[in-house]
This record gives structure tokens, sequence and C-alpha cells, in this order.
């Protein structure tokens, strides 16, 4: 399982991105529930936002991701996403994606 913990621009929390091969590490690790069959997971732990990515990753599971993890910043910045005003939403989900490009191409 690789990991890799970023500071989120801005807004006063973490975004770790992992990219796991079995979800069952990544239970263990988080004491989530039940993983399997699923191909990404979005969830947070005060002011970190984990995705965790099963592989294949497309860009389809990236961009639902990122929308589940900007909810989850704007929750936890007690913020309401606003659509007349979709701006800061669409710059954080924006840089979640390129986050999560950079992560999932760089060689391991």
């Amino acid at each position: 399982m690789r990991q890799k913990t970023i500071k989120v621009p801005i807004y006063p929390c973490k975004l770790v991105l992992h990219e796991c091969k079995d979800c069952k590490e990544l239970e263990k690790k988080y004491d989530l529930g039940d993983c399997s069959g699923i191909e990404a997971v979005v969830f947070t732990r005060g002011g970190v936002v984990v995705i965790a990515f099963f592989k294949p990753v497309t860009h389809g599971i990236i961009a639902h991701e990122a929308l589940h993890a900007t909810s989850d910043i704007f929750n936890f910045i007690c913020a309401e996403m606003d659509v007349n005003n979709q701006e800061p939403q669409c710059y954080l989900i924006e840089w979640i994606v390129e986050q999560c490009h950079k992560f999932l191409n760089e060689i391991k």
C-alpha cells in the first residue's frame, strides 16, 4: 500500500491518498468496515480526508471520489456548497483531481 499526505491549500486540513491492492490493509489501518467489492473510498478522520484507490482506477472514479472529498472538506470547515457560486468547490475539486493523478502516476 502506497500513501501520500498533502496539506490542502487555504483550508485547515490534509488529504491522504492511498493506492491499495487489497482493502484488508486499509480496513485494519483505519478500523473500517468491509471495503471489499468497491473501487475506491473516501472517509474523514478529523481534519484528514482520506481517499483510497483500489485497482483499476479510471478518470471517472477519480472525479467521483474528488467530489466526495470536496464535500467532506466543506463539511469540516462548516461551509456550504453554493450552486450559485460554484468556483470554491470547483477549484478544490480540480486540485484534488490533480493531486490524485500525480500520485497515481508516480513511479512506484
